[in-house]
C-alpha cells in the first residue's frame, strides 16, 4: 500500500515540473531578445518613409527681471533705465586752421589766432544698447588782438544732429565714437564791422565716459571739427572756426 502511494505521488510531481522548466525557459528567450534589440548597431538611414510624429520645438527660457539685471550688470550700469535719456555738457579747445583771412589780419598788424574754444550741449536717447541718437547745439570762437585797434572776434554757432555708438568696458567705463552732421552759422568783426554767413557743418569725436555715481559720467573727447567759411567777405576772405579739438565734459543720464 505504502508503495503504491509513493508511485501515485512521484506521478502527480511530473506535470508540475515540467511547467516550471517551460517558464524558465520562456523568460529566458526573452531575456536574450532584449539583449539582441539593446546591442544590435542603429541603423545609418531612418527606414523610408518612417514617422516620428511632430517636431518638438524648444525655445529658450525667458529670463526673469532679476536675472536681466544681472545680466545688464556685466556690461554696464545695471542702475540705469533700459532705454534712458542723456545730457552732455562738454568745454573744448583746439587749435583752429589757418585760413586767407588770417594772413590778411596779420598783415594789418594784427596778432596770431592759435587757440579755438568751443562749448556744446547734447540731448540723446537711447535706441539700441550700443546706440545713441539726438541733437547737439555749440557755439565756438576765436580772436586776433591787436595793439592799435580793437580786437578782431571770430566765431560762431551750430546745430547738428548726433550718432553716438559706444561699447560699455563693464560698468564703470565705455568707450564710443560721435557724428555730428549739421548746420553753423558764424562770420568775424573788425572794429565793429561784422561778416556774418551760414556753412555746413561736420564733427567727428573719439569719446570716452567714467560713471562716477549712479546715472552721473565724466567724459574725454578728442576728434575734429569742420566749420570752414569760404569768401566770407568782398576781398574772398576764408574764415576757418574748426580745427583739432579736446574736450572733457559731464554726463547726466535719466
Amino acid at each position: 500500500m505504502r508503495a503504491l502511494i509513493i508511485v501515485a505521488l512521484i506521478v502527480a510531481s511530473i506535470p508540475a515540473r515540467t511547467h516550471a522548466q517551460d517558464v524558465e525557459t520562456a523568460i529566458e528567450a526573452d531575456a536574450e531578445a532584449v539583449r539582441a534589440d539593446v546591442e544590435a548597431p542603429a541603423p545609418d538611414e531612418l527606414p523610408e518613409g518612417a514617422d516620428f510624429g511632430p517636431a518638438i520645438l524648444v525655445s529658450p527660457r525667458e529670463l526673469t527681471p532679476a536675472e536681466q539685471r544681472r545680466e545688464r550688470a556685466r556690461r554696464y550700469d545695471a542702475t540705469e533705465p533700459l532705454m534712458p535719456t542723456t545730457f552732455q555738457i562738454f568745454v573744448s579747445g583746439g587749435v583752429p586752421l589757418r585760413a586767407s583771412l588770417d594772413d590778411a589780419l596779420e598783415a594789418h598788424r594784427y596778432g596770431s589766432s592759435p587757440v579755438l574754444f568751443a562749448g556744446d550741449f547734447t540731448l540723446m536717447t537711447r535706441i539700441a544698447e550700443w546706440l545713441w541718437l539726438g541733437g547737439r547745439v555749440g557755439a565756438r570762437g576765436r580772436g586776433w588782438g591787436s595793439n592799435n585797434s580793437a580786437p578782431a572776434v571770430g566765431g560762431g554757432i551750430d546745430a547738428l544732429a548726433v550718432a553716438h555708438v559706444r561699447a560699455h568696458l563693464g560698468p564703470i567705463v565705455d568707450l564710443g565714437a560721435v557724428l555730428g552732421v549739421g548746420l553753423g552759422w558764424g562770420g568775424v568783426s573788425i572794429q565793429g564791422a561784422g561778416t556774418w554767413a551760414f556753412a555746413p557743418r561736420l564733427s567727428g569725436y573719439a569719446q570716452v565716459g567714467f560713471r562716477v555715481a549712479q546715472g552721473v559720467r565724466i567724459g574725454a573727447r578728442v576728434g575734429w571739427d569742420w566749420f570752414s567759411m569760404y569768401d566770407l567777405d568782398r576781398y574772398g576772405s576764408d574764415l576757418e572756426l574748426g580745427g583739432p579739438l579736446l574736450g572733457i565734459g559731464l554726463e547726466v543720464r535719466r
